[in-house]
């Protein structure tokens, strides 16, 4: 089993794989990213898998499958004995198309855990498809696949390679080796109008396989060589290259070879010597399964991955701060078009009553209380055809509900009366009702005379216009509702400051701080000197405008 770790394109040298897996990782100085170290990184899987998890530029291919690749469950079928040393093994798995010539993924586990090997495949009809596999006596895949149970669940890669048919027509010659001919059985179905030549080599008689169902195919000849001919063999002796010699390889204008990688360079020198341009040669080659690999190191502690937790840190204060930004993108955009949306007044608040409350105290008196704070009880009411009613909440604070009987609106009041030892002075008067109203006092438009005090209470999603009988000492405060077009307009424009705009900045500033820190956090890590420059250049800009932003909040 091998384990190999690449470096995908894009590669931002934030060195997590080399803090990760350092057996296995280096970052290059010249570049500024990662690069792999190790061909085989298989006693360090643990670390490598690890590193993959926590970068997206990670690649890690097990036997050759990555990581990403889909395997799909194949119960098996059978797996029947062609030779000493050949399966067939069928597996049931539906909807399998692929293109003669191509390989599979064959997903296996053992003690040791999972691995891959590749085979071709023969055929996928009926929702069966057959491999054929040289058994390895002693490779893991070999000891699996010995008298294994019909039911038992493998797992199939979807159908990879180039390894296929020029042309449907054109005379073909093919030269193969062992299971070397698994990929030629398809591809000669494929082409059955075409006149074919199937060279089939072998150690001994005892390996081949399959000849008569060859024979059998379309418009197909077959000739058989074996190395170690025994009594009753009748046959050619030698390699599968020496038909090469008696042919007349003009008449083959597409010659295909699949086997061993010995057997299929074998075959390119012979056509070369007999000057057969290389591009009228397909071909595909493989090797055997290896042994069982020795048991795995002991794993090493696992290292805190402090480079996934700044980033995700950088995702997290990233994302409240982009819906601010868009928030005062919209609000901009009103703010210079507000025209377009609603006239800048302000109207006073009114509540319409339900359809069919009744104008006398019994009916009417619940709802006026539903629309006042917990705890407001009636005073008085005056019935009539514009009915009134006084409520208090127990804490100097009253209110006066004028129903008009025409409209059936409702105008809210709010009275109370200031203490009798305060000052009836602008600010003072503002003070003691800035705990009792919301809003910013508008001192510097107060107007203030012997009789009255009249002083508004602004904010952005409301206003109080507040009048003050010096002489009794009671206040009226009438609610005013700013439009919701208006209100976006103000906050953005900055009128009415209150604590809303000082909560957004607040946290606009604590956002840019997460991300400049954990940002420059995850450059100051990188390898490259440049990336570090550039990291300790943002710092610095970004500390100065998160003093700008605080100094003008």
């Amino acid at each position: 089993m091998t384990l190999r770790a690449t470096i995908r394109p894009g590669c931002n040298g934030m060195g997590s794989c080399v803090r990760l897996a350092p057996a296995v990782f280096r970052m290059d100085a010249l570049t500024g990213q990662a690069k792999v170290i190790l061909e085989d990184a298989e006693p360090h899987r643990e670390a490598v898998l690890t590193a993959a998890r926590s970068c997206p530029f990670v690649g890690v291919e097990i036997d050759g499958v990555p990581m990403e690749e889909p395997i799909d469950d194949a119960p098996v079928v059978s797996c029947t004995p062609l030779a000493p040393d050949i399966v067939e093994l069928r597996l049931r798995l539906g909807n399998f198309p692929f293109t003669p010539g191509q390989y599979v993924f064959l997903r296996l586990r053992d003690a040791a855990g999972e691995f891959f090997r590749t085979y071709s495949v023969v055929d996928a009809t009926d929702g069966i498809v057959t491999l054929c596999i040289r058994l390895v006596p002693t490779g893991r895949a070999g000891r699996i696949l010995t008298g294994i149970a019909p039911g038992t669940v493998l797992g199939l890669s979807r159908p990879k390679g180039l390894f296929a048919l020029r042309s449907p027509n054109a005379p073909k010659l093919f030269l193969t080796g062992g299971t070397g001919l698994a990929p030629v059985i398809p591809m000669c179905l494929a082409a059955p109008e075409a006149r074919k030549l199937v060279v089939i080599g072998a150690r001994s008689p005892a390996s081949l396989f399959w000849i008569e169902r060859v024979r059998e195919l379309p418009n197909t000849q077959v000739i058989a060589i074996v190395q170690n001919p025994g009594e009753d063999w009748q046959g050619p002796v030698g390699q599968v290259t020496e038909p090469l010699a008696t042919l007349d390889l003009d008449a083959w204008p597409e010659i295909y070879t699949c086997g061993s990688p010995m057997m299929v360079e074998a075959v390119r020198r012979a056509l070369a010597a007999r000057n057969v341009p290389a591009e009228r040669l397909m071909s595909d080659s493989f090797v055997p399964s290896g042994s069982v690999p020795p048991p795995d190191p002991a794993p090493a502690r696992p290292r805190r991955d402090w480079a996934g937790h700044l980033r995700r840190l950088h995702v997290l204060s990233s994302a409240p701060l982009a819906l601010i930004i868009l928030f005062y993108a919209i609000t901009g955009f009103i703010a210079n078009r507000s025209d377009l949306f609603v006239s800048e007044n302000t109207t006073e608040t009114r509540r319409i009553l339900p359809e069919g409350t009744a104008l006398d105290q019994e009916h009417l008196v619940p709802v006026l209380t539903a629309l006042l704070p917990d705890g407001c009880r009636l005073e008085t009411f005056t019935p009539g055809t514009n009915p009134k009613a006084i409520f208090a909440n127990g804490h100097g604070r009253q209110w006066m509900a004028t129903v008009d009987g025409t409209t059936r609106t409702v105008r809210l009041v709010e009275r109370g009366t200031l203490p009798a030892d305060l000052p009836m002075e602008v600010a003072t008067v503002a003070q003691a009702l800035s705990g009792t109203l919301s809003g910013e006092p508008d001192l510097e438009h107060a107007d203030l005379d012997d009789e009255s005090l009249v002083i508004d209470f602004a904010s952005v999603w409301g206003s109080h216009h507040v009048q003050v009988d010096r002489a009794t000492r009671t206040w009226t405060a009438s609610t005013m509702t700013p439009p919701l077009v208006i209100s976006l307009v103000d906050l953005h424009r900055g009128k009415h400051t209150g604590n809303w705009q000082r909560i957004i900045v607040d946290v606009t500033a604590l956002g840019l701080a997460l991300i400049t820190l954990s940002g420059t956090a995850m450059a100051l890590m990188a390898a490259a000197p440049k990336r570090r420059r550039l990291a300790l250049i943002l710092l610095t800009i970004s500390a100065v405008l998160m003093a700008l932003l605080l100094t003008l909040r």
